[in-house]
């Protein structure tokens, strides 16, 4: 009497061949300094405002469009080295 085989052979396997993604690109030193502006803008304006530099709605309008003009670069180099 002899034992079964330890190892069966697998059936041919069908469908889409799966294979490692490529790791994603890491941010350039542009779009980090870019995030970083975009981060600090708002504590910045309020701390200058409490402080007394610059009238509240200055330094709230200077921080919502420089946020929202570094968010917007940042977001478009985020897609453009997506894309790559």
């Amino acid at each position: 009497m002899g034992e079964p085989p330890l190892i069966e052979p697998l059936p041919p396997q069908t469908g889409v061949v799966l294979v490692p993604a490529t790791p994603a690109r890491p941010p350039s030193v542009m779009e980090s300094t870019l995030n970083v502006v975009a981060a600090v803008a708002w504590p910045l304006a309020i701390v200058l405002a409490i402080m007394g530099t610059g009238g509240w709605l200055l330094n709230l309008g200077a921080a919502f469009v420089i946020s929202a003009a570094a968010g917007a670069i940042s977001g478009e180099l985020r897609k453009r080295r997506g894309n790559q």
